[in-house]
Formats: structure tokens, sequence, C-alpha cells
């Protein structure tokens, strides 16, 4: 009687003494399993794994046949909730129902999408002269002025009637200007007073805003004091050669001692932000 094509043949013997022969006897269809080999430290792991490889031929084995059955629950077993702990180091915004809510119509909103143009004859223009190491980068204080402007939006106010703070912000890249037109979305997570700036699925900018209540006093007026102080050109020469050659609507310093302490600036908030950082 000959043994047909595409037969799965197990050996079921205490040792596979019949391994060889097999291999030799069998045309290639067929499949040769064995359950025990005395070469085998292990004949537990030789079992199951000749039940592994009868699971992958597509036979039908029933593993939990080699277990006794248990009643379930165990009641013999200790519960497992004492040696579990959480670990609350971070905490992750979960928004609710409401923020959904004023996110629509009829809400104050916690998000915007802004255009910048920067083309010729458009209002945004001016950004090109930010360049930094020969290229026009979108200024970052640009970006925190429509955060500024978002939040508020949500406070039902203008930015000239509210003071904020800026904290832990992070630059996440950088946005070369050219002729395109930029699509920015400003995200307000405002129980955390957390907020995202991207661009195209990018992230720009992440950081923290809330209202500054603090006293904001009037700037004092430039009053030279007898130190020595840059002119204009001196200032701009110098950070050119630091690799920021910004061009016109840009350089509003027109004077600063040599600790920067006292300078005379005239601009509004993208350049004063700009610029107060040197």
């Amino acid at each position: 009687m000959r043994i047909p094509s595409e037969a799965i043949v197990i050996e079921v013997a205490p040792h596979c003494l019949m391994q060889g022969t097999l291999k030799r006897s069998l045309p290639p269809p067929c499949e040769h399993v064995i359950l025990a080999s005395k070469k085998d430290h292990n004949g537990i792991e030789t079992l199951l794994t000749a039940m592994g490889k009868l699971h992958c031929l597509g036979v039908d084995v029933k593993a939990s046949e080699l277990l006794s059955h248990s009643p379930t629950p165990l009641r013999s077993s200790n519960h497992l909730s004492s040696h579990v702990s959480w670990n609350h180091d971070q905490s992750h915004f979960v928004p609710s129902p409401y923020h959904f809510f004023i996110s629509g119509i009829g809400g104050r909103p916690t998000d915007a999408s802004y255009k910048i143009d920067t083309s010729a004859n458009s209002i945004d223009r001016y950004m090109r002269d930010h360049v930094i190491d020969r290229r026009s980068l979108l200024p970052a204080s640009a970006l925190l002025r429509l955060v500024w402007q978002t939040f508020a939006s949500y406070m039902e106010t203008s930015i000239d009637d509210i003071a904020v703070q800026f904290d832990e912000v992070v630059i996440h890249g950088a946005t070369f200007l050219d002729d395109t037109e930029l699509d920015i979305h400003v995200q307000l997570n405002t129980p955390l007073d957390q907020f995202t700036i991207s661009h195209s699925e990018r992230l720009l900018v992440t950081g923290k805003i809330w209202i500054d209540g603090s006293e904001i006093s009037e700037p004092k007026s430039f009053q030279p004091n007898g130190k020595m102080y840059f002119t204009k050109q001196e200032i701009y020469r110098k950070l050119r050669l630091s690799g920021y050659q910004y061009k016109k609507a840009f350089q509003l310093l027109e004077t600063s001692d040599q600790t920067g302490e006292s300078y005379r600036i005239r601009s509004d908030y993208v350049f004063y932000i700009v610029t107060g950082l040197f």
C-alpha cells in the first residue's frame, strides 16, 4: 500500500527509527513529523515542536488537552492590584466634550489657521528681509504673534488689550520663505496653557502662554549715559559677520551700548521681539 502524495506522516514511537527510511521513501509533497527522539535531552520540547509543526501544516491540534482543566475564577490566586503601581510623572491633555464644542461654530475658537504670503506686493513681504545664513526664514516672533492673536480671540479681546507671557518655547524647525503661500495652524490647549504651531502637518513651535498679571511699565525714553555706543552700521556689521544678514525691515536698532542694556529701537511686536533678542 502506497502512502498518498501530500500526506502528513506522524511517527509515533519512543525514538524516530524510521526517520531516514521515510525521508528517502516519501515523495516531496509529504511531510514527516516525529514526536520523540532519544537524542533530545528535553522530550517535552520535542513534542511541543512537533505540535507546532502540525499546526503550521493545517492540522487542528487541541493543545488545551495538555493542561488540566481549572475552574475560573481561581479562588486560590492572590489579587494582582496590590502589585501594580502607576507612573504619573507625565501629564497629557485629554479633551472633554466641552473643548470640542468651543472649537466649533458658536464657541470661542481654540485653534486658527493663517495664511502667510511673502510674494511680491504682499502685506507679509517684509518677512523676506529676515535673512540668516543667506536664506530667508520665517521669523519665530511672527509665529508667536499669531499665538498671541489666537489667544486674544479666545479671550474675546485684542492683542493690544491683553498682556501675555510665553514660557518653555521650543522651535522644532525652520521654515524657509519663497513665493509659496504658507498655511500656518495654531492650536491652543487652554486647560494646560499649551500651544502648538504647525505647517503642512509639520510641527514648528510648541510652548506655553498665559495672561501676565504683573504691572507693565512704560518703556523709558533713551537717555545717553556717557558710555560708548555702537552706531547702527556697526551693530549690523557685527551681526552680518555672525550670520545674521538682516535687511532693511529688520534693521531697527538705532544705537546700543556695549552691554546691550541701553538701546534705542523703533518697531512693532514682530520686529521688537527679533531685535530685542540681541
